[in-house]
């Protein structure tokens, strides 16, 4: 969730960054329906569809607990900034244009993110995890059960305990695959990128099942937003390179 300027989309996809995310959740959307239903006999679902949506909403509870992700956020993005200004690196785009098209790009990720990520993921994860447990004999199940669950419960504090060592392995094994996709997506902006995702994306679920989806939205959006307008402002600091002007 670490956004580079480089992320920014240009004029030309601005409002295709809406687009890509609509036509994204609504295939998954439709594949999620798809695989809890035809695989409701077969699938030890943990969740049924529409359950995260049945956890009690409790956004400004769920904010109060997060507070020091927004200021790691602020700090992160001021430390980055301050390399580039040190290195006299010429800015990517106006800091108005950072500040406009990230607001913007933050609304759209914060919100289909979490939908993607959050819940429809989570839905199909089950399915495929169940897959590849029987073609390779329960080796999934154990590998889950014996390290990366417990490795994932130890480094994040014990955070996501109830969930992660739930009766049904496939749940914990669920959030994991699926937070590792979300870091994946965001390897693209290095390794530290990465890891800084795992970390929020784990964050993100402890927000899902103790204070509602909703909670994770509006979390997700906040921590884009002070990403962005905090890079609007370091911007200013920056050499001008004009042809690089949006």
């Amino acid at each position: 969730m670490t956004i580079r300027p480089d992320d920014i989309p240009h004029r030309h996809v601005f409002i295709g960054v809406s687009w890509l995310y609509l036509a994204s959740s609504a295939f998954l959307l439709g594949l999620a329906a798809l695989v809890t239903w035809v695989g409701g006999d077969w699938v030890g679902f943990p969740l049924a569809f529409w359950d995260v949506w049945a956890i009690p909403a409790d956004v400004a509870g769920g904010l109060t607990r997060v507070l020091p992700l927004f200021v790691w956020g602020v700090v992160l993005t001021v430390a980055l900034g301050l390399i580039l200004i040190a290195r006299r690196a010429p800015r990517d785009a106006r800091p108005s244009t950072v500040f406009i098209r990230g607001t913007w790009l933050s609304l759209n990720a914060g919100f289909f993110e979490e939908i993607i990520f959050r819940w429809l993921l989570l839905l199909i994860a089950p399915a495929v995890l169940t897959v590849l447990n029987f073609i390779t004999f329960g080796l999934v199940k154990w590998f889950y059960l014996k390290v990366l669950i417990p490795v994932a419960d130890w480094i994040t504090l014990g955070l996501l305990e109830p969930q992660l060592t739930a009766a049904n392995w496939l749940l914990g094994a669920a959030i994991i695959s699926v937070n590792g996709r979300f870091r994946q997506g965001h390897l693209h902006n290095g390794f530290l990128a990465g890891l800084n995702a795992w970390f929020i994306g784990m964050l993100m679920f402890y927000l899902l099942f103790n204070h509602g989806i909703w909670a994770a939205i509006v979390a997700h959006i906040l921590y884009d937003l002070c990403v962005f307008w905090t890079a609007s402002v370091m911007t200013t600091f920056q050499p001008r390179y004009p042809r690089y002007w949006l």
